[in-house]
């Protein structure tokens, strides 16, 4: 039998190719996925902060 893998390694590098040239979208995604996560981590920690210190008005508080 003759087996011809030419197509089969044709549809693999067709594949590798198009995950190539979707690169820089995926790593553009991910900067700025970090930079949103950043930015809702100061926000809470904001927040929090903001809401111990309003809640230790006029009376002691060990936070």
């Amino acid at each position: 039998m003759d087996f011809d893998l030419s197509e089969a390694t044709g549809a693999l590098q067709d594949l590798a190719n198009g995950f190539v040239q979707r690169l820089p979208c995926l790593l553009l995604a991910v900067v700025v996925f970090l930079l949103i996560y950043a930015l809702a981590a100061l926000v809470r920690g904001s927040i929090r902060a903001l809401a111990i210190a309003r809640s230790c008005t006029g009376q002691r508080c060990f936070h």
